[in-house]
């Protein structure tokens, strides 16, 4: 996040004792974060805080360059002055991580409903329209939707903070012959499927009749890419 990446920077010119440059990356950080309207409580007070503490700081640069105070005093109050000046970065900072959490959780939300409604989808066209209605092969292939698994994954999704842990034995129940993905996590199964479903999108492509080529068996290649999906709905629903 940039505005934590100036929180660092300014907390290093204080470090160094650059007092002046740090309170004018304050002011400026406070202003940005004003134009963005983020109005909440922590950035308000900061504000009000900022113009406090600089007022107390112009104040005590005033009398030291005066003279008219004692170096040990001066010190303290500089002191004071820079704890005020590091609880309102630390405001700032509480708020702006608040801000990418809630964010960031908000975008896991949606994209996770999004990928189980296209799982809960592709389920339904293979068990209900295709294994039960018996709808056309082709025509099953080119409803197939894997769209939100592509995007998530070129995006770099974690597909594992839809379900943790690792699939077990009780998730099969009656599908014995697939026991070979136990062990396996939820992003090693997705990308299973979705390499499977890529592959599958391509025959009609590549072969002119696909009922013709025993080969291709594509009424098996359906069946097991809904097994795999009935194992992954299965997982993340337990």
């Amino acid at each position: 996040m940039q505005n934590r990446d100036e929180i660092e920077k300014i907390k290093a010119l204080f470090a160094k004792g650059e007092f002046e440059s740090a309170l004018n990356s304050v002011r400026i950080l406070v202003k940005d974060l004003k134009l963005k309207n983020l109005q909440s409580p922590q950035i308000i007070e900061a504000e009000k805080n900022l113009l406090l503490i600089s007022s107390q700081f112009n104040i005590l640069k005033g009398k030291d360059s005066l003279g008219i105070i004692e170096r040990e005093s001066f010190q303290t109050t500089q002191n004071k002055i820079l704890n005020g000046f590091l609880n309102i970065l630390s405001n700032i900072e509480t708020e702006e991580i608040k801000k990418y959490s809630n964010s960031v959780s908000k975008e896991m939300r949606i994209q996770r409903n999004l990928l189980y409604n296209e799982i809960s989808f592709n389920i339904d066209l293979i068990f209900k329209h295709y294994l039960t209605r018996r709808i056309p092969e082709e025509i099953v292939i080119d409803k197939l939707k894997i769209e939100e698994i592509k995007k998530s994954f070129e995006a770099g999704f974690n597909f594992n903070l839809l379900k943790e842990g690792t699939i077990t034995e009780s998730i099969y129940q009656e599908i014995k012959s697939y026991k070979h993905y136990i062990g396996y996590n939820c992003e090693e199964l997705i990308t299973k499927i979705l390499n499977v479903s890529i592959q599958l999108k391509l025959i009609p492509e590549l072969y002119d009749d696909i009922h013709v080529n025993s080969k291709i068996n594509i009424k098996k290649r359906i069946e097991n890419l809904g097994t795999r999906y009935l194992i992954l709905i299965r997982f993340i629903n337990s």
